[in-house]
């Protein structure tokens, strides 16, 4: 449930939040600085109008004399242009001559610059027309000990102040607003698909391996974790159905052996027998223990090929020599049911390995190869270098085959083309042939001959 106290702690709340506070510094930083330079813009350029008027009127003052200064002076502070600006010319006694102001300003010297309170431009308020303001001066001292003050409203800054002020206020408030309902639209969407992903994850614990996390269409990165968790929840689920059918497999092909080994021993033990069948009755035992052993140490070859925990034994290993060593050693084998074995080994091949589980693996193809030959057919070991620098071993029969759509089913654990699982064996050949051709970064290939199997176990990628 979307409940506010945990929107609050999402990241991407928090992150917008963070986004918010450092964009509105920013954007305080960026409007402060224009602020400064707008204000200093006008002042520097309300200081050169205010040098203009003063250095022109001196200039009047020094071709007019002093009539003619204060008939300026007079037409400049006119009704009609009250205070549009601040004038004001005191003789060499101090007395007032003419100006709009009543009195010089306390605190300015001559020949300066500076502040001083002046009543203010707006003289038409009816509560306050003489509410005081500020105002620029310079003053200017004439021959004769003349003093001229020549001033400028400072409303207009102010008011440009409060403006930019208020536009920085609100450009914050409104970044800090967007920003926090931004931050919650991200929380609850972040929200509603990380609850999707918990359903879905509380459906697979309580059993259902068939469900998948949700992808949507925008493909980011929630999309792609997705993707990448339901590929790996499809192989768990592929892993249990395969280890329910190992289990399944495993009790049925080790219930037989144990059966008949628990039944000839209490049928042994039911009355006297000479030596000689009690002699019969242990090896037959003893035969059928050995199958189980043969079981047992074929699924421990799998799982250490399968973990590569049996890499710090490998060495140069010539593929040629190794076929030709186990065809010599099942060609009794083939000769019993009258097949003919062949080996193509014409030069050496040498990969890196552990030769213990590639002689299992080639056993393992080799057994099965002549298992389900007829006979009067042949088997084939050809050994070559691949075309990549790789090497390819390879064992051919004249068998039926396996068909396509069951090649690859083939290469799981105890999986048989018998269903009655009346043959001999244990399901486990072509699984340990697979799992030595990964661990040694190859492959096993299963393919028509022209007629029977082609088994290639592929190094190097050939």
């Amino acid at each position: 449930m979307l409940t506010g106290p945990r929107l609050l702690r999402t990241t991407a709340f928090r992150l917008s939040l963070l986004y918010a506070v450092l964009y509105s510094l920013l954007m305080a930083a960026a409007l402060g600085f224009t602020y400064w330079a707008t204000i200093s813009y006008i002042q520097h350029d309300m200081d050169a109008e205010l040098k203009a008027e003063s250095d022109g009127l001196v200039q009047i003052f020094d071709r007019q004399g002093l009539s003619g200064l204060e008939r300026s002076l007079k037409r400049r502070s006119a009704p009609a242009l009250l205070f549009a600006r601040n004038y004001l010319l005191l003789g060499p006694d101090g007395a007032r001559l003419a100006g709009n102001l009543p009195a010089w300003p306390a605190g300015l010297g001559p020949d300066t610059w500076g502040t001083f309170r002046a009543p203010t431009a707006n003289g038409s308020r009816a509560d306050d027309p003489g509410d005081p303001h500020f105002a620029r001066a310079r003053t200017v001292t004439l021959a004769g000990g003349y003093r001229l003050l020549v001033g400028q409203s400072l409303d207009g800054v102010h008011e440009v102040r409060e403006h930019i002020f208020g536009v920085v206020a609100a450009a914050v408030g409104v970044t800090v607003v967007l920003a926090l309902a931004l931050g919650v639209l991200m929380g609850r969407s972040v929200l509603s698909r990380i609850d999707a992903v918990s359903r879905t994850a509380g459906e697979i614990m309580a059993g259902d391996l068939t469900r998948r996390l949700p992808v949507g269409a925008r493909n980011d990165e929630f999309d792609e974790l997705a993707a990448r968790l339901n590929a790996m929840l499809a192989r768990i689920e592929q892993l249990m159905v395969a280890m329910r059918q190992v289990t399944d497999n495993v009790a049925h092909d080790l219930r037989s052996p144990l059966s008949r080994i628990r039944n000839q021993l209490e049928l042994t033990l039911l009355e006297p027998h000479t030596p000689e069948q009690y002699r019969g009755a242990v090896e037959k035992a003893i035969r059928d223990a050995d199958d189980l052993m043969r079981t047992f140490n074929a699924l421990l070859s799998i799982a250490q090929a399968e973990a590569g925990v049996r890499r710090n034994d490998w060495a140069s290993v010539d593929l040629g020599a190794l076929a030709r060593d186990l065809a010599e050693l099942y060609e009794a084998a083939a000769e019993e049911r009258e097949l003919a074995l062949h080996v193509k080994a014409p030069a050496p091949v040498r990969i890196r390995g552990n030769r213990e589980l590639l002689a299992q693996a080639v056993s393992n193809l080799l057994d099965n190869a002549i298992k389900y030959t007829p006979p009067g057919g042949a088997v084939t070991v050809q050994v070559r270098a691949g075309d990549d620098g790789g090497a390819e071993l390879a064992v051919s029969d004249t068998g039926p085959g396996i068909p396509p759509e069951a090649r690859e089913q083939v290469t799981e654990r105890f999986v048989r083309l018998d269903p009655a699982r009346s043959t001999s064996g244990n399901g486990l050949g072509l699984s340990l042939v697979k799992a030595v051709a990964g661990l040694h970064g190859g492959r096993l290939v299963l393919e028509d001959s022209g007629p029977g199997l082609r088994a290639r176990v592929c190094f190097g990628g050939a």
